[in-house]
């Protein structure tokens, strides 16, 4: 589809209920300008509108006002008192049906007594339960895949366009015509897609492509990912590679570093003939039709091997400390956000040691917390309102020695209730590859649960570590602070040390909590920024400007220079005796 990138804003306020008059009024004109206008926008609306989210649609009628749309005896039969002909008269004729019927299961109760009494609630009611069954049955299907960065993407004509942090299910079908998107599976491969091409996301482990050009890179925890495709397969061992496959039924597989296995498929998807392995700057083309694999050297200038990311073109100024950084989150740096100033994406600002990007994503227009441009010292920060928003990351995998640094300040609490805010949370479903999502490894930073009648502001941190035989929680690494005021930046760093079973709570560069670490905590899961893992409470109320997550336990003097780094760019004072 072709529809202008501000048109299909106004049509996505549309579906987040947002969308005003000045906005309808510019939708109207720009679909009467002419048939292929019309066209475009109803081959938009057939790709957008699910039935299942006919609940939280508002009337039709508001999107398709000034067209002939709300004249009912013609339906949708002209655009701009332009004729059409006899296949666009088709396709507007299913439109007005669909969009007729949204208007029916969407509408407020009082309009649908009016306009056809029992009956017309009886059909809302039997859709709603429809509804509700298909989300039952779409739940049933976790999430494989997450759309993690777009670029210029234009989709296929039989693909729904898939937002940026959005969940992708199993069977997924992704056609773009043109431009990148980068998918990241929950085992942690991460794919990017050059358009023109098709891909099926199948499971988390698996991908099809049915044409067109991929490129992957694909974690050691992640080895045996596969990507199929009509005439040959990859299967990756911890690696990076491109694979594609021509019009003709040709494939390529080039090998940018580590090592595959690739073998030839036959029409009905068995392998045919030896495996071939292939190492660092290796390819293979597959030509199909029984004919012979040829060997060739990598050429990873014809892949698109990354989306750029937003940061790119930006001066950073590094951490002074990098060794094993994980996750690193500045609010200064690759925020994505909407008109409204609401977080879409904070991006991982893969440099240095952190070479691989673990975005957090919030698709939800609801639970979008707000970018503020001056919030913290005269620098941005991402603000969390308490009630509601949150975002979540990629699977990110962390080990036993984990070092958790936050710059952040606490808002004043609602009038009546405050505490227990968590800033982050290790307990990210669906990706902790355990049991359960009790199992041990879940650290987690933010005031005491049991805080609400305790004093505002405080920080803490602990392991959750399982439950014991009587069902009581049993947690390990149990640290807190005082009161640390509201509206006021601090650096705080948790520290999580296996090895030499200690945890330590440093506010501003000072030690101001010990405990043991006895546990093992690694674990592979998306983090939560926000909120709680799996509650839906504990909404964390103020700011953060930065966070970052280093796979190791820091030393006493890395965590110093690390917190009187940031303490200095977010203007917090050292105490006389850090001076």
């Amino acid at each position: 589809m072709s529809v202008p990138e501000t048109i299909v804003e106004l049509l996505e306020d549309y579906l987040d209920g947002e969308l005003t008059p000045a906005g309808r009024e510019i939708v109207t004109a720009w679909a009467g300008e002419s048939e292929a206008n019309g066209r475009e926008l109803a081959a938009w609306f057939v790709s957008e509108v699910q039935l299942v989210e006919a609940a939280r649609l508002t009337d039709m009628r508001m999107v398709f006002e000034g067209l002939p749309f709300n004249t009912r005896t013609r339906g949708i039969l002209s655009l701009g008192n332009k004729p059409i002909g006899k296949s666009e008269r088709r396709l507007w004729h299913k439109i007005a049906i669909a969009a007729s019927l949204l208007m029916v299961l969407a509408a407020p109760a009082a309009w649908l007594n009016i306009r056809s009494g029992g009956e017309t609630k009886k059909f809302a009611d039997q859709a709603r339960a429809s509804e509700k069954s298909n989300q039952q049955s779409e739940n049933a299907l976790p999430a494989v895949a997450i759309m993690a960065r777009l670029e210029n993407c234009v989709w296929g004509a039989k693909s729904k366009p898939i937002r940026v942090g959005q969940d992708i299910p199993p069977g997924t079908k992704i056609a773009l015509k043109s431009g990148l998107a980068q998918v990241i599976f929950e085992s942690g491969a991460e794919v990017v897609l050059r358009g023109p091409c098709r891909f099926q996301v199948d499971s988390s482990m698996l991908g099809h492509l049915s044409a067109g050009t991929i490129s992957a890179e694909v974690p050691s925890r992640a080895a045996g990912f596969t990507i199929r495709g009509p005439s040959s397969e990859v299967i990756d061992l911890g690696t990076r590679f491109g694979f594609s496959v021509g019009s003709d039924g040709n494939s390529e597989v080039h090998v940018f570093q580590g090592e595959v296995i690739s073998r030839e498929l036959d029409e009905q998807g068995e392998v045919i003939g030896s495996e071939i392995r292939l190492k660092t700057d290796q390819a293979v083309l597959f030509p199909g039709a029984r004919k012979q694999a040829q060997r060739l050297a990598a050429n990873e200038a014809k892949f698109a091997v990354e989306v750029p990311p937003l940061w790119r073109q930006d001066t950073i100024e590094p951490l002074v400390v990098e060794r094993r950084l994980a996750l690193w989150l500045r609010a200064s740096h690759g925020v994505q956000k909407d008109k409204h100033q609401r977080v879409i994406a904070w991006q991982d600002l893969a440099v240095g040691h952190n070479h691989i990007a673990n975005d957090a994503f919030q698709p939800e227009v609801k639970a979008r917390p707000q970018y503020v441009e001056d919030a913290m010292s005269g620098r941005p920060a991402i603000r969390f309102n308490g009630t509601s928003t949150y975002l979540t990351t990629t699977p990110l995998t962390t080990t036993d020695n984990q070092t958790i640094v936050l710059v952040f300040q606490h808002a004043p609490p609602e009038i009546g209730e405050h505490g227990g805010g968590q800033i982050i949370n290790y307990n990210g479903p669906p990706s902790r590859y355990l049991p359960d999502v009790h199992s041990p490894g879940v650290l987690q930073v933010g005031e005491k649960v049991t805080s609400r009648d305790g004093p505002a502001g405080s920080i803490a941190a602990k392991a959750f570590v399982g439950r014991d035989s009587r069902g009581a929680d049993v947690s390990a690494g149990i640290v807190a602070s005082d009161s640390l005021g509201l509206m006021h930046p601090r650096v705080a760093v948790y520290l999580y040390n296996n090895s030499e079973n200690v945890a330590a709570l440093y506010v501003d560069g000072q030690r101001v909590a010990e405990s043991s670490a006895p546990t093992k905590v690694a674990v592979s899961s998306r983090k939560v920024i926000g909120k709680h893992g799996i509650f839906d409470q504990w909404y964390f109320r103020g700011d953060l400007a930065e966070v970052a997550i280093f796979n190791t336990a820091l030393s006493q003097i890395e965590i110093a220079n690390l917190s009187w780094q940031l303490m200095e760019r977010y203007q917090i004072a050292r105490s006389p005796s850090q001076l």
